[in-house]
């Protein structure tokens, strides 16, 4: 697919704002919670356009209309769009830019609570990784997966039996497994 540069499509919109764009705005390097996004939407899978497309929405935009790649070594780490996880691998790339294009239909605004959150069908674990980075980290990345900004309140439910972890996937068998009441997801 043949690209435009960033610097001409910003010319066509101050040039000709009426051009058939409704919105738009271009991302440099664009950044989740302050860390780059990963080029891919899912871990090696689902790369460029998938993870461009569900950016533009979580920043109120219809689709992105164009991107570049930036592959790594980035010196810094990048994050999954789809779950939070990070790569701090030396192969993983993250885009140059983003342009996002068309506006979205309203949608619910503010907060947005998750009863009984799960992930692939299972429980929520209360921990990110398996024990570790638990409560707020946990939720911040349930949040950030389904298009939100951030956790602004969840609630621990203890030993409520299977959970899986957002990391790595590791489930919790056992009965003392604990997880999350709910989740409060804000813009």
């Amino acid at each position: 697919m043949k690209r435009i540069s960033p610097a001409l499509l910003c010319l066509v919109l101050a040039v000709f704002p009426q051009a058939g764009f409704a919105q738009s705005q271009i991302f440099e390097l664009p950044r989740i919670n302050g860390t780059l996004l990963d080029w891919c939407y899912n871990w090696g899978a689902d790369c460029g356009k998938p993870a461009a497309d569900r950016f533009c929405v979580m920043n109120d935009y219809a689709e992105a209309v164009d991107f570049g790649e930036k592959p790594g070594p980035l010196g810094e780490p990048t994050m999954l769009i789809s779950d939070g996880r990070i790569c701090e691998a030396d192969d993983c790339g993250t885009f140059e830019y983003i342009a996002c294009e068309g506006s979205l239909a309203p949608g619910p605004t503010g907060s947005t609570r998750f009863e009984a959150p799960a992930f692939s069908g299972i429980r929520l674990d209360w921990c990110y990784e398996f024990a570790a980075q638990c409560g707020a980290p946990s939720a911040d990345r349930f949040c950030s997966s389904q298009g939100f900004a951030r956790a602004s309140a969840w609630q621990i439910e203890e030993n409520i039996g299977h959970t899986i972890t957002l990391a790595t996937g590791k489930e919790c068998d056992a009965g003392r497994c604990d997880g999350f009441t709910y989740i409060d997801c804000t813009k």
